[in-house]
């Protein structure tokens, strides 16, 4: 039997939120719990920042553009402080309507490698 939350045995997230939804405007800074975040860009663009360094390795957060608005007003994914996207220090820019970006923790590498796919 596998362990469960509360379990001394239990090493996974909280689960507590798994989801978080950003739009309007409204930057957005994942959380430890966080592994999708819908972000609606129908009013504007934003910036959904992936976590600092001190992450687990094979982390993974996957970024969806709820709204299909991306062409329009672009969302920007950024490494937190120490962090590279794609072994470079400049942000990755999603400006394809309905994208989804998978970003993946490299801890050897202190780096996230962001994927795109398009519908």
């Amino acid at each position: 039997m596998a362990p469960y939350k509360g379990s001394s045995k239990y090493h996974g997230p909280s689960r507590n939120k798994i989801t978080e939804e950003t739009g309007n405007g409204n930057d957005l800074t994942v959380g430890e719990d966080v592994e999708v975040v819908f972000a609606n860009t129908n009013d504007s663009t934003l910036t959904v920042t992936i976590p600092e360094s001190e992450e687990v390795d094979g982390r993974r957060v996957e970024i969806v553009d709820e709204g299909g608005n991306a062409g329009t007003n672009n969302i920007t994914v950024s490494a937190g402080s120490g962090n590279n996207v794609n072994g470079s220090d400049q942000d990755i820019t999603l400006a394809t309507n309905y994208v989804r970006a998978v970003a993946v923790y490299n801890g050897a590498q202190s780096a996230w490698t962001v994927t795109t796919s398009a519908p």
